[in-house]
Protein backbone atom coordinates (compact mmCIF):
# COMPACT_ATOMS: atom_id res chain seq x y z
CA UNK A 1 0.00 0.00 0.00
CA UNK A 2 1.09 3.22 -0.66
CA UNK A 3 2.18 5.78 1.21
CA UNK A 4 0.04 8.91 1.68
CA UNK A 5 1.85 11.95 0.74
CA UNK A 6 1.20 15.33 1.92
CA UNK A 7 1.18 17.70 -1.21
CA UNK A 8 3.61 20.28 -1.51
CA UNK A 9 0.96 23.11 -0.32
CA UNK A 10 0.07 21.71 2.94
CA UNK A 11 3.79 21.81 4.39
CA UNK A 12 3.07 24.93 5.70
CA UNK A 13 5.66 27.49 7.42
CA UNK A 14 3.32 28.49 10.18
CA UNK A 15 1.86 26.07 12.21
CA UNK A 16 1.68 25.13 16.01
CA UNK A 17 3.37 22.04 17.49
CA UNK A 18 1.03 19.91 20.31
CA UNK A 19 2.22 17.10 22.67
CA UNK A 20 0.93 15.96 25.62
CA UNK A 21 1.30 13.60 28.16
CA UNK A 22 -1.79 11.57 29.45
CA UNK A 23 -2.27 8.79 32.39
CA UNK A 24 -2.98 6.82 30.15
CA UNK A 25 -4.13 5.27 26.31
CA UNK A 26 -7.91 4.93 26.71
CA UNK A 27 -9.43 8.63 25.88
CA UNK A 28 -12.68 7.53 27.78
CA UNK A 29 -11.34 6.98 31.10
CA UNK A 30 -7.07 9.00 30.54
CA UNK A 31 -7.26 12.51 31.26
CA UNK A 32 -4.34 14.97 29.98
CA UNK A 33 -2.18 15.52 33.00
CA UNK A 34 0.56 17.41 30.97
CA UNK A 35 0.57 19.58 27.81
CA UNK A 36 2.88 22.09 25.96
CA UNK A 37 2.57 24.08 22.14
CA UNK A 38 4.92 25.53 20.42
CA UNK A 39 3.65 28.44 17.62
CA UNK A 40 5.86 28.85 14.71
CA UNK A 41 5.56 31.31 12.44
CA UNK A 42 7.76 31.89 9.02
CA UNK A 43 10.10 29.18 10.73
CA UNK A 44 10.61 30.44 13.47
CA UNK A 45 9.05 29.95 17.29
CA UNK A 46 7.21 32.72 18.48
CA UNK A 47 5.51 31.29 21.24
CA UNK A 48 6.45 28.24 24.13
CA UNK A 49 3.58 26.82 25.99
CA UNK A 50 4.06 24.18 28.87
CA UNK A 51 1.19 23.46 31.91
CA UNK A 52 0.80 20.50 34.22
CA UNK A 53 -2.95 19.72 34.56
CA UNK A 54 -5.13 19.09 38.15
CA UNK A 55 -7.80 16.01 36.46
CA UNK A 56 -7.88 14.97 39.88
CA UNK A 57 -6.41 11.59 39.86
CA UNK A 58 -5.18 9.80 42.84
CA UNK A 59 -2.53 8.03 41.57
CA UNK A 60 -0.90 7.32 38.26
CA UNK A 61 0.20 4.32 36.45
CA UNK A 62 3.80 3.09 37.07
CA UNK A 63 4.68 2.92 33.55
CA UNK A 64 3.74 6.54 33.14
CA UNK A 65 5.89 7.41 36.21
CA UNK A 66 9.05 5.79 34.39
CA UNK A 67 8.60 7.22 31.07
CA UNK A 68 7.87 10.52 32.14
CA UNK A 69 9.49 11.36 35.92
CA UNK A 70 6.02 12.64 36.50
CA UNK A 71 4.52 12.01 40.12
CA UNK A 72 1.41 12.86 41.36
CA UNK A 73 3.00 15.63 43.50
CA UNK A 74 3.39 17.85 40.00
CA UNK A 75 -0.19 17.67 39.22
CA UNK A 76 -1.99 18.86 42.75
CA UNK A 77 -2.60 22.73 42.83
CA UNK A 78 -2.41 22.75 38.92
CA UNK A 79 -4.47 24.78 36.39
CA UNK A 80 -7.44 22.46 35.57
CA UNK A 81 -7.97 20.95 31.77
CA UNK A 82 -10.66 23.90 31.16
CA UNK A 83 -7.83 26.49 31.84
CA UNK A 84 -5.32 24.95 30.25
CA UNK A 85 -7.01 24.19 26.96
CA UNK A 86 -8.27 27.76 26.74
CA UNK A 87 -4.74 28.83 26.44
CA UNK A 88 -3.95 26.00 23.96
CA UNK A 89 -6.93 26.97 21.80
CA UNK A 90 -5.80 30.62 22.00
CA UNK A 91 -2.31 29.98 20.89
CA UNK A 92 -2.93 27.40 17.94
CA UNK A 93 -5.90 29.46 16.49
CA UNK A 94 -6.38 28.11 12.99
CA UNK A 95 -2.83 26.82 12.40
CA UNK A 96 -2.03 23.91 11.34
CA UNK A 97 -1.23 21.49 13.66
CA UNK A 98 1.73 18.81 13.64
CA UNK A 99 2.09 16.19 16.17
CA UNK A 100 3.59 12.89 16.53
CA UNK A 101 1.47 9.46 16.21
CA UNK A 102 -1.36 12.73 15.81
CA UNK A 103 -4.26 10.65 14.52
CA UNK A 104 -4.28 7.62 16.81
CA UNK A 105 -2.99 8.97 20.45
CA UNK A 106 -2.50 12.97 20.64
CA UNK A 107 -5.26 14.50 18.28
CA UNK A 108 -8.29 12.41 19.99
CA UNK A 109 -7.29 13.61 23.43
CA UNK A 110 -6.49 17.23 22.36
CA UNK A 111 -9.61 17.25 20.61
CA UNK A 112 -11.79 15.68 23.39
CA UNK A 113 -10.74 18.25 25.86
CA UNK A 114 -11.49 21.01 23.80
CA UNK A 115 -14.82 19.97 23.42
CA UNK A 116 -15.63 18.71 26.77
CA UNK A 117 -14.10 21.34 28.74
CA UNK A 118 -14.59 24.65 26.36
CA UNK A 119 -17.08 23.69 23.93
CA UNK A 120 -14.60 24.22 21.20
CA UNK A 121 -14.65 21.71 18.39
CA UNK A 122 -11.25 22.06 16.43
CA UNK A 123 -11.71 21.84 13.26
CA UNK A 124 -7.37 22.47 12.57
CA UNK A 125 -5.94 20.44 10.04
CA UNK A 126 -3.30 17.77 11.67
CA UNK A 127 -0.01 16.61 10.09
CA UNK A 128 1.69 13.66 11.82
CA UNK A 129 5.52 14.39 12.34
CA UNK A 130 6.14 10.55 11.40
CA UNK A 131 4.58 10.15 8.61
CA UNK A 132 6.64 13.59 7.12
CA UNK A 133 9.49 11.40 8.39
CA UNK A 134 8.36 8.51 6.35
CA UNK A 135 8.19 11.38 2.64
CA UNK A 136 11.14 12.51 3.14
CA UNK A 137 12.79 9.12 2.87
CA UNK A 138 13.73 8.38 6.86
CA UNK A 139 13.72 4.37 7.51
CA UNK A 140 12.99 4.30 10.84
CA UNK A 141 13.79 0.98 13.34
CA UNK A 142 11.09 1.32 15.36
CA UNK A 143 8.76 4.18 14.41
CA UNK A 144 8.85 6.50 17.05
CA UNK A 145 9.85 10.54 17.57
CA UNK A 146 12.53 9.22 19.42
CA UNK A 147 13.87 7.07 16.16
CA UNK A 148 13.27 10.23 14.14
CA UNK A 149 15.51 12.79 16.08
CA UNK A 150 18.28 10.30 16.34
CA UNK A 151 18.08 10.12 12.56
CA UNK A 152 18.29 13.52 11.74
CA UNK A 153 20.78 13.95 14.49
CA UNK A 154 18.46 16.12 16.82
CA UNK A 155 19.62 15.59 20.66
CA UNK A 156 16.23 15.06 22.66
CA UNK A 157 15.58 13.48 25.97
CA UNK A 158 14.58 9.79 26.14
CA UNK A 159 12.14 10.83 28.91
CA UNK A 160 8.38 11.35 27.08
CA UNK A 161 7.78 14.71 28.32
CA UNK A 162 5.19 17.54 26.77
CA UNK A 163 7.55 20.23 25.95
CA UNK A 164 10.84 18.05 25.24
CA UNK A 165 8.88 16.44 22.47
CA UNK A 166 7.08 19.76 20.75
CA UNK A 167 10.06 21.43 20.80
CA UNK A 168 11.92 18.16 18.95
CA UNK A 169 8.81 17.87 16.68
CA UNK A 170 8.93 21.53 15.28
CA UNK A 171 13.14 20.88 14.69
CA UNK A 172 12.26 17.55 12.79
CA UNK A 173 9.31 18.86 10.91
CA UNK A 174 11.82 21.84 9.48
CA UNK A 175 14.60 19.84 8.65
CA UNK A 176 12.30 17.38 6.88
CA UNK A 177 10.06 19.75 5.43
CA UNK A 178 13.40 21.61 3.74
CA UNK A 179 14.16 18.00 2.15
CA UNK A 180 10.95 17.11 0.77
CA UNK A 181 10.70 20.59 -0.91
CA UNK A 182 14.31 21.15 -2.09
CA UNK A 183 14.90 23.69 0.27
CA UNK A 184 18.89 24.33 0.35
CA UNK A 185 19.57 25.85 3.76
CA UNK A 186 17.27 26.25 6.86
CA UNK A 187 16.55 29.27 8.29
CA UNK A 188 19.69 29.64 10.83
CA UNK A 189 16.98 30.95 13.34
CA UNK A 190 14.64 27.93 13.17
CA UNK A 191 15.81 26.05 16.14
CA UNK A 192 15.74 29.53 18.39
CA UNK A 193 13.85 29.03 21.30
CA UNK A 194 10.98 31.44 22.16
CA UNK A 195 10.15 32.19 25.80
CA UNK A 196 8.45 29.70 27.79
CA UNK A 197 5.46 30.88 29.20
CA UNK A 198 4.38 28.24 32.07
CA UNK A 199 0.23 28.72 33.88
CA UNK A 200 -0.47 27.80 37.50
CA UNK A 201 1.16 27.01 40.16
CA UNK A 202 3.30 23.68 39.83
CA UNK A 203 5.47 24.88 37.54
CA UNK A 204 8.57 22.77 36.71
CA UNK A 205 10.67 25.13 39.08
CA UNK A 206 7.90 25.41 42.04
CA UNK A 207 8.25 21.35 41.93
CA UNK A 208 11.75 21.15 42.00
CA UNK A 209 12.09 23.55 44.79
CA UNK A 210 9.06 22.41 46.72
CA UNK A 211 10.82 19.28 46.95
CA UNK A 212 14.35 19.70 47.20
CA UNK A 213 12.66 22.19 50.35
CA UNK A 214 10.73 19.28 51.39
CA UNK A 215 14.29 17.19 51.49
CA UNK A 216 16.14 19.75 53.84
CA UNK A 217 13.28 20.26 56.21
CA UNK A 218 13.43 16.40 56.53
CA UNK A 219 17.63 16.24 57.10
CA UNK A 220 16.82 19.42 59.56
CA UNK A 221 14.33 17.57 61.32
CA UNK A 222 16.47 14.57 62.23
CA UNK A 223 19.89 15.38 62.38
CA UNK A 224 18.21 18.25 64.82
CA UNK A 225 17.06 15.22 66.66
CA UNK A 226 19.99 13.52 66.62
CA UNK A 227 22.48 16.76 67.89
CA UNK A 228 19.92 16.91 71.06
CA UNK A 229 20.18 13.67 71.85
CA UNK A 230 23.92 13.86 71.84
CA UNK A 231 24.11 16.93 73.83
CA UNK A 232 22.01 15.30 75.85
CA UNK A 233 24.54 12.02 76.51
CA UNK A 234 27.33 14.41 76.99
CA UNK A 235 26.05 16.59 79.46
CA UNK A 236 24.74 13.53 81.45
CA UNK A 237 27.12 11.09 80.81
CA UNK A 238 29.98 12.41 79.99
CA UNK A 239 30.00 11.49 76.04
CA UNK A 240 32.36 13.10 73.70
CA UNK A 241 30.88 16.08 71.81
CA UNK A 242 32.19 15.14 68.78
CA UNK A 243 28.83 13.86 67.08
CA UNK A 244 26.85 16.60 68.65
CA UNK A 245 29.26 19.08 66.45
CA UNK A 246 28.77 16.96 63.42
CA UNK A 247 24.83 16.63 63.71
CA UNK A 248 24.57 20.40 64.86
CA UNK A 249 26.77 21.00 61.22
CA UNK A 250 25.19 19.40 58.94
CA UNK A 251 21.38 20.74 60.85
CA UNK A 252 22.86 24.35 60.16
CA UNK A 253 23.52 23.44 56.64
CA UNK A 254 20.06 21.55 56.20
CA UNK A 255 17.69 24.59 57.43
CA UNK A 256 20.30 27.43 55.54
CA UNK A 257 19.19 25.21 52.04
CA UNK A 258 15.60 24.81 53.09
CA UNK A 259 15.25 28.77 53.60
CA UNK A 260 16.95 29.13 50.16
CA UNK A 261 14.78 26.76 48.70
CA UNK A 262 11.37 28.53 50.52
CA UNK A 263 12.90 32.17 49.21
CA UNK A 264 13.14 30.47 45.10
CA UNK A 265 9.90 29.39 45.91
CA UNK A 266 8.48 32.46 46.72
CA UNK A 267 10.23 33.99 44.07
CA UNK A 268 9.05 32.09 41.35
CA UNK A 269 5.07 32.02 42.84
CA UNK A 270 5.35 36.06 42.59
CA UNK A 271 6.52 35.77 38.96
CA UNK A 272 3.47 33.49 38.54
CA UNK A 273 1.41 35.60 39.96
CA UNK A 274 1.97 38.75 37.91
CA UNK A 275 2.19 37.06 34.84
CA UNK A 276 -1.04 34.83 35.27
CA UNK A 277 -3.74 35.13 32.55
CA UNK A 278 -6.52 34.68 35.71
CA UNK A 279 -5.79 37.67 37.75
Amino acid sequence: MALKQYRPEQLVNSYSTINVVTAGYDTASSPIIEIAVTKVVDGRQVERFRSFVDAGVKSLPESVEKNTGIGIVWLKGSPTIEQVMSRVIEIVDEDVIIASNSARFVRPFVEKAALESCGVIMGNEWLDILKVGKQAGVEYRRESLTDLCEKLGIEKERNHRALVDADAIHKAYQILRCRILGIANIDQHAFDEAPLEEMGADTVGMVDARSRRNIHLVVAVVFGLMTVSALYGSLVNGMPLGSALIGAVITLVAVRNMVKQSKRLASIAHKDEEDSPFK
